[in-house]
């Protein structure tokens, strides 16, 4: 009920400790309820009378689709390797005369570095052609005044985007990282804990500032482990501090409005999400309009029954497919 799904906002920091402690056999499964308990924060979902079509492969979904926006983990590669057939699939389509582009929620790594990310998997997306929620980070800042400080989670070397950008900041091992910013730019897990969290809550509670939250996602699948990411310390904050966070990645809606910019003419019939999550990738598509498919083989569902979930859920994909 609404007091469970409170006390498990409140609280959810702690409750993912779980996912990374090991102490959950199931992270997906882990993650997957804490995101059924926070479906009134993500977009709505948009129900339609199609019931999800079996495919054998992307090929088989050529002719309906122009576009294709491909997430990346679970469906394009598994940590540092590519999924079997996933580059023969984008190359085939772009034989076809098919757009296609990569829709990450990688929000700590730069252009540069995911286009030397993907080309070192043995993909040949160019710059134009990858997305990520860091795209949306960016359009967010536009809002911003020029002098404001951030306090950037996350990372702690250079950022030649925001500094080409003059954006002010200060990385989280500055010893004023709690008092000194305006606001907050969250965008990785690789230095956060518990301990972190209970700070920077207390700074938050002390003195209430907007959080940019790059990465929206709870878990990503590794080859021999699950990742924690930001979405599991930011989207169950408790209320008071939700209310000033303004989330850039999958499923909400501005890497998509990103992504569609990119495009010279945007049909969302004849655009396919590509994703091997429900709450991310497929409600994220649906409630933006497009077309989507969910990849079960590799990804968040690869240890789970997903027609169980999508029943569960409710989030109905147009197509699924064991890989691409």
């Amino acid at each position: 009920g609404e007091a469970a799904q409170h006390r498990m906002r409140r609280s959810g920091y702690r409750y993912n400790a779980a996912i990374s402690t090991g102490d959950s056999p199931m992270p997906a499964l882990t993650a997957y309820r804490q995101l059924q308990a926070i479906r009134d924060r993500l977009p709505a979902y948009r129900p339609h009378p199609r019931a999800p079509q079996l495919a054998d492969n992307i090929l088989a979904l050529a002719d309906p689709y122009d576009v294709y926006w491909f997430d990346a983990f679970g469906v394009l590669n598994v940590g540092p390797q590519p999924i079997p057939g996933a580059i023969e699939a984008v190359a085939a389509l772009r034989q076809r005369g098919k757009q296609v582009f990569v829709l990450s929620n990688a929000a700590s790594v730069s252009k540069p570095n995911m286009v030397k990310r993907f080309a070192g998997l043995g993909f040949d997306f160019a710059a134009d052609e990858i997305v990520t929620s860091r795209d949306a980070v960016l359009d967010a800042l536009v809002a911003y005044p020029r002098d404001f400080l951030w306090g950037l989670i996350g990372l702690d070397h250079s950022q030649e985007d925001l500094d080409a950008r003059g954006v002010r900041y200060l990385h989280q091992s500055a010893a004023d990282f709690h008092d000194a910013p305006d606001g907050y730019l969250f965008l990785a897990t690789a230095h956060w804990d518990d301990a972190q969290q209970q700070r920077f809550l207390a700074a938050l509670t002390a003195r209430p500032r907007p959080v940019i939250l790059g990465n929206p996602d709870l878990i990503a699948p590794m080859p021999e482990h699950t990742s924690i990411e930001p979405g599991s310390y930011v989207l169950t904050l408790p209320d008071e501090h939700f209310a000033h966070v303004h989330v850039c990645g999958k499923p909400y809606p501005a890497i998509f409005e990103h992504a569609a910019r990119r495009l010279a003419h945007f049909d969302p019939a004849r655009t396919l999400m590509c994703g091997d999550t429900l709450h991310t990738d497929i409600l994220g598509g649906n409630a933006f309009g497009v077309r989507t498919a969910l990849l079960t083989a590799h990804g968040f569902y690869r240890d789970l029954d997903y027609r169980h979930y999508i029943g569960d859920s409710g989030i109905v994909p147009d197509h699924i497919l064991p890989r691409l």
